[in-house]
């Protein structure tokens, strides 16, 4: 967003009550909330215009403090009652609105709202004369029906739209709306009560009436397409208590739902197609590189990292669960504030991200943790993942896919509990240098020694274990102490087999050139014997 001062206080408009220490020609960054400033993301929020929503008056100086010292442009707070004072010499301003503004009202000002599309009247139109795919529209009709403030959500509780209510403050509702979608202390809830379970799994009309924040009375169900969910649906009380059949309204109501979040479904897939087949071209390298990044909102010479993220190599994944698992990356990037353009490759999520200025390839660990670290719901488990190295300029791009796909190569090789989830490239490069020297040896079958090929034969003639000794022994390094101990043998047996296999194979293993051939060898054998 290309934006000033200026124009953010004439979005603001006459909600404004007074202003210190604004500059109409300062340019400004992102909208954050003013829990994003907890986050260690200084690059995150500079320049940003931070909305104090859910700040007891008094934390207002402390808030400005964190958002001087985080660079920030300025802070949006509703009028105290004493008053608060910028910092003007640090150029952090104070913009006052009137006691009485609306948190939901200066998000539409500032086109911050979950979704775009057309809002309406309180007269709308009935829910069964809706276009389909018009969330809002769809709000605003469900909550005429069921009788209270609506908020309907996807199936990984992100909001999608929302009812408008002019009624008394509500946290819960407020925070969902704000942060876009259900928040922890709500999710938490649902779970301790086993709601989370029965909302995933059946039809009913769940009824909280003991819910975070000293929450009015809340009545959830979910949205399904056959077995499939595709959302939930909240009502909650509003001025007047839900009516003796708001249940079974709102049941009426998930069920006419369903075909309007169907097409808003369809809708997005054919976005996710869209912006899917660019990404796959910057990362082809094919085509016009330039114009596929201007559409994708990347900068021709910003500097990115590509990121891959897949499942444990032996779990099956359908088409639905890697769409969840593609939208679980792209919000995360969108949570970390950075710009990613994502799309689906075979088994791989890619992830270009423009990384910001002064941050680095620590910042892109810290990213890549964050989207291994959460439990995907639909996949019953998390993901591993590998970024490349950082690069400026499109034309790179293509090569640093290679590097991330060898690193997830790598990564899921060896894949024991003590393996990390994500890694960068250069932290597993040898064993990549490694993989692709066996592949090579994998597929040149000529290249097989006799020696060892002699050592095979008498293994399934005789029974005997010579390739095994001599793998282990070369994989200790030459150490005969080392490999009798993994081999569960006295040493003198195993310098017995040794002179044996040299007999047998003609190999001079007292050679380091070819004792190392013979390893790279065998371990192309044992990675052939185990696919």
């Amino acid at each position: 967003m290309d934006w000033t001062m200026e124009d953010l206080l004439a979005r603001l408009g006459t909600d404004v009550e007074c202003a210190e220490g604004a500059e109409s020609s300062t340019r400004l960054g992102a909208v954050v909330l003013a829990d994003d400033l907890a986050e260690e993301q200084a690059d995150a929020v500079l320049a940003s215009v931070v909305l104090a929503v859910g700040v007891p008056e008094e934390s207002l100086p402390a808030l400005l403090d964190v958002a001087t010292e985080r660079r920030c442009a300025a802070i949006v707070c509703r009028c105290p009652a004493g008053g608060v004072r910028a910092h003007p010499t640090h150029g952090c301003a104070v913009i006052l609105l009137h006691r009485s503004t609306s948190w939901l009202a200066i998000l539409d000002a500032l086109g911050q709202h979950p979704a775009s599309g057309r809002r309406v009247d309180s007269d709308a139109s009935p829910v069964g004369e809706l276009p389909r795919g018009d969330l809002f529209a769809l709000a605003e009709g469900l909550a005429e029906r069921v009788g209270g403030p609506v908020i309907i959500e996807d199936a990984n509780f992100q909001v999608l739209s929302y009812s408008t209510f002019s009624g008394p403050t509500d946290v819960g509702r407020d925070r969902a709306i704000l942060g876009r979608r259900m928040p922890v202390e709500w999710l938490e809830h649902l779970e301790r009560s086993g709601s989370l379970d029965r909302l995933r799994t059946t039809e009913e009309v769940i009824d909280i009436v003991d819910g975070p924040f000293r929450a009015r009375r809340r009545l959830i169900t979910a949205m399904r397409s056959g077995s499939r969910l595709v959302g939930i649906l909240w009502v909650a009380e509003g001025q007047t208590p839900l009516t003796s059949d708001a249940p079974r309204l709102l049941r009426e109501a998930a069920d006419i739902a369903v075909p309007h979040l169907q097409r808003h479904y369809d809708n997005h897939q054919e976005e996710r197609r869209g912006r899917g087949q660019l990404v796959r071209s910057l990362l082809d390298g094919r085509g016009q590189l330039h114009r596929h990044a201007e559409e994708l909102g990347i900068g021709r010479a910003a500097t990115t990292a590509v990121l891959g993220f897949t499942p444990d190599a032996d779990v099956d994944v359908t088409d639905d669960v890697w769409d969840r698992i593609t939208d679980h990356v792209a919000l995360s990037c969108s949570a970390f504030r950075w710009n990613a353009a994502v799309s689906r490759l075979g088994r791989t999520v890619f992830a270009i991200v423009e990384v910001p200025p002064g941050s680095d390839e620590q910042g892109v660990l810290r990213l890549g943790g964050e989207i291994v670290g959460r439990v995907i719901p639909a996949l019953h488990g998390r993901l591993r993942g590998a970024s490349s190295s950082l690069a400026r300029g499109l034309g790179t791009i293509q090569a640093r896919r290679r590097q991330t796909e060898d690193a997830l190569g790598a990564l899921l090789e060896n894949n024991g509990s003590e393996s990390p989830r994500f890694v960068h490239a250069d932290a597993v490069r040898p064993i990549t240098v490694l993989r692709e020297v066996i592949h090579v040896l994998d597929e040149r079958g000529d290249l097989w020694l006799p020696g060892l090929e002699a050592l095979v034969a008498e293994d399934t003639a005789r029974n005997t274990e010579f390739v095994l000794t001599l793998h282990t022994w070369l994989q200790a390094s030459s150490n005969a102490s080392e490999a009798s101990r993994k081999l569960n043998l006295h040493p003198t047996t195993l310098r017995y087999r040794l002179t044996r296999i040299k007999e047998l194979s003609g190999l001079d293993l007292d050679d380091p050139r070819v004792r190392l051939v013979c390893q790279l060898l065998l371990l192309a054998r044992e990675r052939r014997l185990r696919a």
